[in-house]
């Protein structure tokens, strides 16, 4: 018989919370959105009986009723009282947090489904391009049709629903009735926000900025830039999208306004950074120069450098901002520059140093970290040095500041993070798991969990507000473990950057 697995969830500062042994057939996991329940499943093996199981945070197991066969993946609702499993790709069982089966809905062929915001709607999408809608406790609401759907998207007051497939994008009503039909060429870059009130949904193509009402009516249209699309940023206050293709860089609210056309930088733009409130927007590229606005789209000004400016942090308050200059024929001439919020310069406001890759602003902005090779120096305003993180044995690829600032964390072509106190750089932990360099680290901001990046743009989750999960199993389908685990959380959360990342 398999030995089985552990998992461990531990409080931040290190203390263990509980193990919970497993066998390894069990390979998702999702922690329910008050982080007081852990789902176990297996999504792998369709021809056996794995039952899921559900954990009480103090390792009290509840036992799931007339669980069948294989599950495909959980989801908790966004109020944390309803459980909806996919059961070999033609059931949906929804139990509540004490186990008791409410509902088995019966479909065929279903791809996937997701909880309204409010908790009260469950859609689903089946391999037939159909939307089946139910309520939380499996009443039947409306079926809808969408040739090709590849995704859904509820507003965040869950009245309305937007379906896309590649060459068109419907809204539809709570009730399942159709508002809008919208035809084009949607098949890549098709993004689509909200504004935070629900009045109003953007739909951004590779060569168009579309704005429409909830009610359909089309607000503006517009197309958008000479060259195609490369990426959209959506501010944190989700007030304000960017949008950047190779030399050209906009900016839009989610009324339908473009603010303004953010030109200046003459060769390609390689980075588009909100500072934390939103107020400042930040623009990097092939250029010796960082450029400056306000959201309103009012120029600040330029940031010089001798060399091609590789980086930019702000402070929290954005009070303060650093930028990196690199040139890789004179390493030894890297450059950190810090600036007042208004494109001035500080004094003393120059640190020298060899290799620099990386840079990050501790949020209060009284310390810098910056990365060379595989290890991190902590420098203060006036160029100081205070301490070097050592411990990782290859190159560092990304560092981050926790929001509140105490914990730093650092990624590494190792395939390990590792977690730093930041008031005298003492280890507090190093986690395993990826198969692969980890390239970058994002933070939520609440620092209740952060989401880790390997080159392939996929994500493993190794923390929430209970604390770190930690898997020992060295499977190829760990990242589907991490993704479900951080789903509720996911869901929810209002950090862009992050939002997504398992979808």
């Amino acid at each position: 018989m398999s030995k089985p697995e552990i998992i461990e969830i531990q409080e931040k500062n290190d203390s263990l919370i509980t193990t919970i042994p497993i066998h390894y057939y069990y390979n998702g996991f999702s922690f329910s959105p008050d982080n007081q329940n852990l789902l176990i499943y297996n999504s792998r093996y369709t021809n056996y009986n794995y039952t899921p199981k559900l954990w009480n945070i103090d390792r009290r197991e509840i036992s799931l009723q007339q669980n069948t066969k294989s599950v495909k993946s959980i989801s908790v609702s966004n109020n944390g009282k309803t459980i909806a499993a996919i059961v070999n790709n033609k059931l949906i069982n929804l139990w509540n947090t004490n186990g008791l089966l409410i509902k088995r809905l019966e479909h065929d062929g279903i791809k996937s489904l997701s909880f309204s915001p409010d908790s009260k709607t469950i859609a689903v999408i089946s391999n037939d391009n159909l939307i089946n809608l139910w309520s939380s406790n499996g009443l039947f609401i409306k079926r809808l049709e969408h040739d090709g759907i590849k995704k859904l998207s509820f507003s965040p007051d869950s009245k309305t629903i937007v379906s896309t497939s590649k060459n068109r994008i419907k809204l539809w009503n709570s009730k399942g009735e159709l508002i809008i039909e919208s035809k084009g060429n949607y098949q890549k870059l098709p993004k689509l926000f909200f504004s935070p009130n629900s009045q109003s949904v953007a739909v951004i193509s590779e060569h168009q900025v579309i704005f429409l009402s909830r009610n359909g009516k089309l607000i503006n249209s517009f197309d958008a830039h000479n060259k195609k699309i490369e990426k959209i940023i959506l501010s944190p206050d989700k007030q304000l999208i960017v949008t950047q293709s190779y030399n050209q860089v906009k900016l839009w609210n989610l009324n339908g306004k473009l603010i303004r056309d953010l030109d200046g930088n003459y060769q390609k733009v390689k980075q588009i950074i909100f500072s934390p409130e939103s107020q400042i927007i930040a623009s990097i590229g092939d250029d010796n120069f960082a450029k400056l606005w306000r959201g309103d789209g009012t120029y600040i000004g330029k940031l010089d450098h001798p060399d091609i400016v590789k980086s930019l942090d702000f402070s929290r308050g954005s009070n303060i901002i650093i930028t990196l200059s690199y040139n890789k024929d004179r390493l030894e001439k890297s450059m950190i520059k810090l600036w007042k919020s208004d494109g001035t310069p500080m004094k003393p406001y120059k640190i020298y140093d060899y290799g620099i890759n990386n840079i990050k602003l501790h949020p209060d902005g009284k310390v810098i970290a910056s990365t060379s090779g595989n290890f991190v120096k902590l420098w203060n305003r006036n160029g100081k040095l205070i301490t070097i993180l050592k411990g990782h044995y290859e190159d560092i690829n990304d560092v981050k500041f926790s929001p509140d600032g105490e914990i730093i964390a650092t990624a590494s072509k190792d395939q390990t993070i590792k977690l730093w106190r930041s008031k005298d750089g003492k280890e507090i932990k190093t986690l395993k798991g990826h198969k692969h360099p980890v390239q970058e680290i994002v933070f939520s901001p609440d620092g209740n969990i952060f989401a880790s990046i390997s080159p392939d743009g996929k994500a493993i989750a190794v923390q929430n507000q209970s604390g770190v999960l930690l898997l020992n199993a060295d499977l190829d389908d760990l990242l589907n473990r991490a993704c479900n685990w951080a789903s509720a959380y996911l869901k929810t959360t209002d950090d862009e950057s992050i939002k997504h990342l398992c979808d």
